[in-house]
């Protein structure tokens, strides 16, 4: 870990915000501009690993594309010396993973999950609309915003581009790698196979969905038994409108639509489901569903 007091680049540090398995995300100042940024800085052990670099400095060229409000902006990539760091955005508020295992470990209603989730589904719609899949959409990688007029939600900032894929080009994906995280990858991904795109955020946000209205995932990620399970279709995923009351079947049909285990039988891309959800708000219903 860096020092307060360090200066990478033009960037003073500041303070230190959290760390992950490839490295550490600190907050720092220009030292001429006087401008706070957020420094994400690869490891030590993984700045001579040429792989590793290259996805780090694609991971800096993905998101630096990408002009969307809930979307963190990267501004700048430093090397500087053997340290290697992507400049961005600041983006001051909790990671929506400790928002949903704290405070708010529960299910929350409908208006409450679409706070959260039309913004993202906003955003994932522009990314692929531009040529980009995420593929790693989790709770993990959203920061909620703190807002000036103290709204008790935050606006949704999607991160981490790590394992984006730009979808005219091969040079992201590797048959047979597994890359991604476990609750959140549909089956395709989890096989490793070379078609993981737009289809498999869509599938991501889906089961985003769904553990926030029913307050958990579907099954235990974490249990390997379940996992197959539900990739080869043993197990079902029920509706949260079967598990919440408040849920309108619209909506939860929709939600399980995007879960499809095949890709094809999904909603193609983020502004497919959109437009999709659109008609699920609009669509009234009779039985909103039992709290289970």
């Amino acid at each position: 870990m860096f020092e307060i007091g360090t200066v990478i680049g033009q960037y003073e540090i500041l303070g230190h915000i959290g760390s992950g398995g490839m490295g550490s995300v600190y907050c720092a100042r220009h030292t001429v501009l006087g401008s706070e940024r957020a420094l994400k800085v690869l490891a030590s052990n993984y700045a001579t690993n040429d792989k590793v670099r290259f996805r780090f400095g694609q991971e800096a060229h993905v998101q630096a594309r990408l002009d969307h409000p809930n979307i963190v902006k990267v501004h700048d990539f430093i090397t500087d010396g053997d340290t290697i760091a992507i400049v961005m955005d600041h983006v001051h508020g909790p990671v929506l993973e400790e928002v949903l295992t704290g405070e708010r470990a529960r299910a929350w209603t409908v208006e409450e999950a679409r706070a959260v989730m039309d913004p993202l589904i906003d955003a994932l719609a522009y990314t692929h609309g531009r040529g980009v899949a995420h593929r790693d959409i989790k709770p993990g990688n959203v920061i909620l915003e703190q807002s000036e007029d103290g709204a008790e939600l935050g606006a949704p900032k999607l991160t981490d581009f790590g394992l984006a894929k730009i979808l005219a080009s091969q040079k992201m994906t590797r048959t047979g790698a597994r890359m991604g995280t476990m609750g959140y990858m549909p089956p395709e991904q989890f096989e490793g196979r070379k078609e993981v795109g737009p289809p498999a955020d869509v599938f991501a946000l889906g089961m985003l969905y769904w553990r926030i209205l029913v307050g958990r995932l579907p099954y235990n990620a974490d249990d390997m038994r379940e996992v197959l399970s539900f990739y080869t279709g043993q197990m079902t995923i029920a509706s949260p409108s079967e598990h919440v009351a408040g849920v309108p079947n619209a909506l939860g049909n929709s939600i399980l639509h995007a879960l499809a285990l095949q890709p094809s039988d999904r909603p193609q891309d983020a502004n497919a489901w959109k437009g999709l959800l659109t008609k699920a708000y609009e669509t009234p219903d009779e039985d909103s569903g039992t709290q289970a």
